[in-house]
């Protein structure tokens, strides 16, 4: 069956139809378009894909609770940082950015020659 998926023409227009039967909407036609761009260009200059479908999948969801939290607390932002826990997932989150860079920093060597290293590490 693998086989059969790996034969076919990529121009083939059945993800097209799929998008149009959807909804009957050439918009989704269109974003089916621009997505498939879109993922086309982030493997064409190597970005990973992954961090963009749990973006898309993630999103939504997170918006929502987002939503439910500046209810909760009346609309106002100090409710988001009153809890010990959320404090403490603030600072982790913060110090999973940070403390990469710093390290580069401080060894010596920029961000583009680390990720250079990086990308000749992971090509062997």
């Amino acid at each position: 069956m693998l086989e059969v998926a790996a034969r076919r023409d990529p121009r083939d227009p059945d993800g097209a139809l799929g998008a149009y039967a959807a909804n009957q909407q050439p918009f989704d036609v269109f974003l089916l378009l621009v997505f498939g761009l879109v993922g086309f260009m982030m493997r064409r200059f190597s970005l990973p894909v992954l961090p963009l479908i749990i973006g898309v999948i993630l999103g939504p969801l997170m918006e929502t609770r987002f939503r439910e939290a500046f209810a909760i607390s009346g609309g106002e932002v100090g409710g988001l940082f009153n809890e010990t826990l959320a404090i403490a997932l603030y600072v982790i989150a913060a110090l999973v950015v940070v403390v990469p860079l710093v390290l580069r920093r401080v060894r010596g060597g920029s961000v583009a020659e680390s990720l250079a290293e990086e990308e000749e590490l992971v090509q062997r």
